[in-house]
């Protein structure tokens, strides 16, 4: 993509001509890798920068060669940032365990094509215990597991435990 800029480059950078009466026109290519603008004729290199450092990337796998291009995305929150704000927060042991078991249950279901309907009620079964509080940390996913057992039971549908 290049543009033409006709005595652009004393505004852009505070660079003065050789001959300041000379008008010199670049030719500005806009080089992602570095995040300037380049003159393909005499290398000029523009002093400002084309985005920011903390723009998100997404990288495209083109012949072969891994690109990282600017994101399209009006995003300008930096992911480690946002990755950092969510570690920072504090969620309580007992969501934790709740958002556990759904997952879980989620995984259960969609492994075996059930019906929403089996999803419903198996997580109540497992909200049920969860506030009962009557088991350890490391048994949510065989609780998760017993409580989707008991649901398909209800339904009559066939499964069996060793599935």
């Amino acid at each position: 993509m290049e543009q033409i800029y006709s005595n652009y480059s004393t505004e852009i950078s505070s660079h003065k001509l050789s001959n300041s009466s000379q008008i010199h026109i670049h030719k500005f290519h806009d080089d992602y890798n570095s995040g300037y603008r380049v003159c393909t004729e005499c290398g000029f290199v523009a002093q400002d920068l084309l985005f920011s450092q903390y723009t998100p990337y997404n990288e495209q796998n083109k012949d072969q060669f891994l690109q990282k291009i600017p994101s399209s995305s009006k995003n300008s929150i930096s992911s480690n940032l946002n990755r950092a704000f969510k570690l920072e927060k504090k969620v309580p042991w007992s969501q934790k365990k709740i958002s556990l078991g759904k997952n879980e249950l989620k995984r259960l279901i969609s492994q075996f094509s059930l019906p929403k309907l089996i999803l419903d009620r198996s997580f109540y079964l497992f909200q049920k215990i969860c506030r009962e509080s009557c088991f350890k940390t490391h048994y949510i996913r065989l609780m998760s597991q017993v409580c989707l057992y008991y649901a398909v039971k209800e339904r009559g549908f066939p499964i069996i435990m060793e599935d």
